[in-house]
């Protein structure tokens, strides 16, 4: 494989991480907006999981995306905290 050749395991993860992007809302904001946000739920410098979901939450709900779908909260909850 030259070297220039992306690894299909490569596609895959840039693919994923598209998909969990827009799955969560995420490419509708910009990532300063998105650090506020969590800043914002982390006033004692630290995120535990259910701020970390209510951010992801306040975030889909804002972008237009409903966060209680099954593959909303699968990508939340085990692809990103």
């Amino acid at each position: 494989m030259g070297a220039n050749a992306a690894t299909t395991k490569d596609v895959g993860a840039t693919d994923t991480m598209r998909d969990a992007r827009t799955i969560t809302g995420l490419d509708a904001y910009q990532p300063e907006y998105v650090f506020e946000e969590f800043a914002g739920q982390a006033p004692n410098g630290t995120l535990d999981r259910a701020a970390f979901v209510s951010c992801f939450h306040n975030l889909m709900l804002s972008a237009g995306r409903d966060p209680t779908t099954r593959q909303g909260k699968k990508t939340v909850l085990t692809s990103h905290y």
